[in-house]
């Protein structure tokens, strides 16, 4: 699409027009900037049509999860809440409220500590450990890390007083 078909197709959402998403050029061409270094997804025009394009169709697949969430969190900001436009299904949760820290520690290697519930006793481990990276498996969130000459993969969910040291 061209600039004047993008804002057009704008200024037909009455959200989008109540949230001010309608830009100048230039603005544009800095969101466009924004959306290559943030998704990774590279838009470019066609010199003689004046028409932006994605250049490269083939998302990897943490791309599209950051573009999908953050669609949905676009989604219910316009929206104004929940109300009943968007229904969740129940699931568990991914133990995502410690991701930040964790993968703050994996790039600056640093040490964690936190407790772990033992699975099948009523009690917990105290863990020291490297941490080396987050991985997703199954829709569960784990971390891999290292103690000592052991690596080993948590579920984050189970985490719990995590302290970055």
């Amino acid at each position: 699409m061209s600039y004047d078909e993008i804002q057009s197709e704008i200024a037909l959402d009455p959200d989008a027009v109540e949230e001010n998403l309608l830009t100048s050029q230039r603005t544009f061409q800095r969101d466009i900037k924004s959306i290559g270094s943030i998704y990774e997804i590279e838009i470019e025009s066609d010199k003689s049509t004046h028409k932006y394009f994605i250049k490269d169709d083939v998302e990897e697949i943490h791309s599209r999860r950051l573009r999908e969430n953050s669609e949905i969190v676009n989604a219910i900001r316009l929206s104004k809440g929940f109300g009943e436009s968007l229904i969740f299904e129940e699931r568990r949760s991914l133990g995502t409220e410690h991701m930040a820290g964790l993968i703050h520690a994996i790039q600056n290697r640093l040490s964690v500590n936190f407790e772990y519930p033992k699975f099948w006793v009523d009690t917990f481990s105290n863990l020291i450990l490297n941490p080396i990276a987050c991985n997703e498996s199954r829709n569960r969130m784990y971390l891999n890390s290292q103690d000592d000459d052991e690596v080993k993969n948590l579920s984050l969910v189970r985490i719990q007083n995590l302290v970055i040291s």
